[in-house]
């Protein structure tokens, strides 16, 4: 079974461009996996390193590193994205998620779960 989990949170309301600079949203990025040996009982997803490709139909794509225990930190355009992860030998599935402008020092959290046996 393949499972693809986006979440985002914190994520404050759109905005326009009115002082032509382009409105940016922080994102927390982390790929989790789910399948597997089954974890100790109430033991938290443990965050795995991968590569997460954020995709626009139109604009900037942007690939971040994520690094074993850890999110990384990304700023990008807020949008409509196809969001990918390759984490080793783990099955991650694309998903569409939309990103809205986040307020200075805040960052929405994007958590990829990819499927493992």
């Amino acid at each position: 079974m393949m499972v693809l989990l986006i979440a985002v949170q914190g994520c404050a309301g759109s905005a326009a461009i009115s002082d032509g600079h382009v409105p940016s949203a922080t994102v927390d990025v982390g790929v989790v996996y789910a399948g597997g040996p089954a974890p100790q009982a109430g033991a938290p997803l443990y965050l795995r390193p991968g590569n997460v490709t954020l995709k626009r139909q139109r604009g900037p794509s942007y690939t971040v590193a994520v690094v074993d225990g850890r999110r990384t930190r990304a700023v990008v355009e807020p949008g409509p994205y196809t969001v990918d992860a390759r984490s080793g030998d783990a099955q991650c599935l694309a998903s569409h998620l939309q990103i809205s402008r986040t307020q200075t020092g805040q960052a929405a959290e994007v958590t990829v779960t990819c499927s493992v046996k």
